[in-house]
């Protein structure tokens, strides 16, 4: 048997242990979690440097367009149709999963003074580390998973509630079920 044909071996068994094999399709998702934190803290440092020179409300025209425009090129969030007025991005922390963003209120204000990423279909081996690495960088995040959505943190709140690691460990549901939702101002 030459080389090749060893390599190509090891290759077919080496997928067939990615797709086939749950336990370790979940190290290749949570693998994921910080480099995915990486591309939106990159994004959200963007976007709060360009509002801090806006008006009262920058985030008004928030959209899967310029979340698009954000990700061009990234080998962490896949882009589709990234040249119409709709684009899909994939997280890639799920099989189907998509991130979506649109306008938010902060506490107080009016649609467009904040902005809300959500992520749904996120598989379990992401979950809560997906929430632990955005937690920084969001004011409000919640976690929809075993029911009902559960606020995990809110800086918003008088007194604010700091991020509930446990809670959101609690949270989460085995498979592609679980949603987040990160509101950033």
């Amino acid at each position: 048997m030459s080389l090749v044909e060893i390599s190509i071996v090891a290759s077919i068994l080496l997928l067939v242990a990615v797709f086939g094999i749950p336990a370790v399709r979940g190290y290749v998702i949570e693998f994921r979690v910080p480099r995915v934190g990486e591309e939106v803290h990159r994004f959200v440092a963007r976007m709060q440097g360009q509002a801090w020179s806006n008006d009262a409300l920058p985030y008004t025209n928030m959209g899967n367009a310029t979340l698009a425009r954000a990700f061009e090129g990234s080998s962490i969030v896949i882009t589709e149709g990234a040249d119409g007025a709709a684009p899909t991005l994939r997280h890639g922390l799920g099989q189907t999963g998509r991130i979506t963003a649109v306008p938010a209120a902060a506490a107080g204000g009016v649609v467009g003074s904040a902005y809300r990423l959500a992520f749904d279909a996120v598989h379990d081996a992401a979950c809560p580390g997906l929430a632990a690495v955005l937690q920084q960088a969001a004011s409000v995040v919640t976690l929809q998973g075993r029911g009902a959505a559960v606020t995990v943190k809110d800086d918003t709140r008088n007194p604010p509630l700091p991020y509930d690691g446990l809670q959101a460990l609690a949270e989460c549901a085995r498979g592609e079920s679980n949603r987040f939702e990160f509101t950033f101002r």
